[in-house]
């Protein structure tokens, strides 16, 4: 008895947790107004859509491919600039 008069508690939780995370994904506010409005109409088939769809995994590895490609950039310029900064520094040390 006890679980059907008090089931909304852990949802409620749920449903605020899943909020915030949209709120903190810093994302444009129609597209977070949406995905709140879709969470609170269809609560849950909106939490699925959501994962579904709404998660920015796509960026996040984006990111990181755009990243890796910065790093490679600069070890080549890094190299690059290796023996001009040794023949400055020794010719410094004369």
């Amino acid at each position: 008895m006890f679980i059907y008069q008090w089931y909304w508690v852990p949802l409620v939780l749920i449903y605020i947790a899943i909020i915030i995370t949209i709120l903190i994904e810093n994302r444009h506010p129609s597209k977070t107004i949406a995905w709140i409005l879709v969470i609170v109409f269809l609560p849950v088939a909106g939490i699925l859509i959501y994962y579904v769809f709404g998660q920015q995994y796509k960026k996040e590895q984006r990111l990181r491919r755009q990243d890796k490609e910065k790093h490679i950039r600069l070890m080549r310029v890094w190299d690059r600039l290796t023996p001009i900064v040794e023949e400055n520094l020794a010719h410094l040390r004369r």
